[in-house]
Formats: structure tokens, C-alpha cells, sequence
């Protein structure tokens, strides 16, 4: 088993992934960029990158890129694919095109592309010598939207994690790709809603958050005090995870089949929390928390353990 994780924005993350037993198993890192220059479909991730300057607090852009210099070198050093991701609408500026430029000269071998316009923008007309991945940000809806995305210029497929559980459409999609020699990749522990009508607009809403509200965020508003508002949180607190689209450790086995790259989703965890996925994953078993491994399960208010009637108990705002 491979499997691709996600930067967190802990300045640790690399020193603690490559003394962890699980170095091995890491086929690629995706990470944000510059969260000034590109957005990255989420708040950005830069918790160890937020510095003092007397009452005041800043982010520490330089040392941010610093490290992502550092990460770069270091998996191209060990043969680790380093996955850019460029989760907006729209095409890319003349800014974040040399930005992109410059990383691809340091060893970014994946580029994770957020829309129909970059795409074409990236095969057509600026041609890097890249491979390229489709968002979960790129809505695909059945085999048909896939196969044009493989047209269009995918290399890598991000199976669309509403798919996750019906082996049949996936062992089609499979064998699609292993003629045109495309990689598939298969998205774990998200736990979203299948097919959830609001994950347009939060996507949406997450791409432009600012800086200064991060900063407020990580200062102010501790996660574990976190209130949400998207409906589906409710879905989940009413009827529970049954309908999601997360993999059980114990059932990754059926998966093995179809040679995919396994994503860890968890960009907002902390790197104990990824190293705790991957073991999960990698040992086929998991009786805990679900917290701790799922990614949108996380501020639930109480455990979440395994069951088809388990629910969540999201903190939720009401206003």
C-alpha cells in the first residue's frame, strides 16, 4: 500500500514523518502554496508559521516558503512526489504562474487542479512537464465526465469520493484507467456526505479566507470551542455517518485490487493524527474514536466510534 498525505503546516511534519515507521509506505506529500499568491480550497494551514511582533501577530511568509523549499528538496531527495494544490476557481495569474514555475524547478512532480479553465489553461498553453490530478473541487458526477477529464489532460484520477463505496463502478473506472495507463487515486478518511448538495458552496467559502481571520482563528477561537454552520453537519447529528463517504480501516482490503494510491485527508490535523491514520490504514484495524482519523468528523462534541447508528454532536450555530 501507497499512500499520499497531506502538509499540515506543522514545521515538525517532515522531521516527524521521516523518523516514523510509516516513511516507507509515503508515495506523495500535497501541500498549499503561498496562500498569498494561491488559494488551496481550504484556511490555510499555517498554525507553526504565525509569529509575535509585540501585541501584534503576523504571518511569517518567508519562513513559510523556507520550509516548503526544504520539504521539496528533501522528497525529491527520497523519491516522494510533491502535489501542489491549486484548488480555485478560475485560471491561474501571471503571479502565481511564475510562483508555480519555481516550485516545479525545485521538484513539484503533481499539480492538483481546482477547475475546468486551469486545466486547460496548464495542457494547452503553459505545458509543464508535470502530472496532473483532478480536485475533488473538479465535480465529476459518473464515467462519462471522468473519461473527458482523462481527454482533457488528467493523469492522475482522484476517484470522486461518492463513489467510494460502489466497488462495481470503481473496478470500471479501473480498468478504464489501467488502458490509458493513469494512476488512480482513492480519497480514505474525508467523511463527507455522499453526493452532499452543500459541499459546492462550502468549497467556495473556504477558498478566499483571509490571512488576518486564520490568525484570529488560531489566537481566539480554539478548535476545540469550534461552532460550525453547514447544514450537513445537522444531517449527521440527526441521522448519522452511515451515508459518508469515509472507508473503514478493517474494510481497505477490498480496495487493494484496483493498485490505487490511498490520500489521507487531513490537512487540518495534527501530524500525531496523520501518523495515527496511516496506522489505522496500514494495519487494517481501527476500534477508537473516529475523531481522531476522519477528518470531518473532528469537532464533534462527543466520540464517534464505529457503528451504522453512530451519530455525530457537532457544536452547531443556530444563528
Amino acid at each position: 500500500m501507497y499512500f499520499s498525505v497531506p502538509f499540515n503546516g506543522d514545521d515538525r511534519f517532515l522531521d516527524e514523518l521521516n523518523k516514523s515507521k510509516f516513511f516507507p509506505y509515503i508515495k506523495e506529500i500535497y501541500f498549499a502554496g503561498d496562500p498569498l499568491i494561491i488559494p488551496s480550497g481550504r484556511r490555510p494551514k499555517i498554525r507553526s508559521f504565525i509569529k509575535r511582533m509585540g501585541t501584534a501577530y503576523y504571518f511569517d511568509r518567508n519562513y513559510y516558503n523556507s520550509y516548503l523549499t526544504n520539504l521539496i528538496l528533501d522528497c525529491k531527495k527520497n523519491g516522494i512526489d510533491m502535489n501542489l494544490l491549486l484548488n480555485f476557481n478560475g485560471r491561474l495569474n501571471k503571479s502565481a504562474i511564475q510562483y508555480v514555475s519555481k516550485l516545479i524547478e525545485l521538484g513539484v512532480s503533481v499539480l492538483t487542479v481546482g477547475s475546468y479553465d486551469q486545466l486547460l489553461q496548464i495542457t494547452r498553453e503553459l505545458k509543464w512537464n508535470v502530472k496532473i490530478q483532478n480536485s475533488v473541487y473538479l465535480s465529476c458526477q459518473d464515467i462519462i465526465e471522468i473519461k473527458n477529464l482523462i481527454k482533457l489532460g488528467i493523469t492522475v484520477l482522484l476517484l470522486p469520493p461518492d463513489f467510494n463505496h460502489d466497488l462495481i463502478i470503481i473496478d470500471e473506472i479501473y480498468n478504464f484507467l489501467k488502458r490509458k495507463k493513469i494512476d488512480l487515486k482513492i480519497m480514505l478518511n474525508e467523511g463527507c456526505l455522499k453526493f452532499c448538495s452543500h459541499r459546492k458552496h462550502d468549497q467556495i467559502e473556504a477558498q478566499y479566507y483571509k490571512i488576518e481571520y486564520v490568525i484570529k482563528d488560531i489566537i481566539n477561537n480554539s478548535e476545540s470551542s469550534r461552532v460550525l454552520n453547514q447544514p450537513c453537519r445537522r444531517y449527521l447529528n440527526k441521522y448519522g455517518i452511515v451515508n459518508t463517504n469515509f472507508i473503514h480501516p478493517k474494510n481497505i482490503g477490498y480496495y487493494l485490487k484496483f493498485n490505487p494510491i490511498f490520500k489521507i485527508v487531513g490537512r487540518s490535523f495534527c501530524t500525531k493524527n496523520i501518523l495515527q491514520t496511516l496506522n489505522a490504514y496500514l494495519s487494517r484495524s481501527y476500534n477508537g474514536d473516529l475523531r481522531n482519523i476522519i477528518e470531518n468528523f473532528k469537532h464533534s462534541k462527543e466520540p464517534v466510534f464505529y457503528a451504522d447508528i453512530a451519530k455525530t454532536k457537532f457544536l452547531l450555530n443556530e444563528g
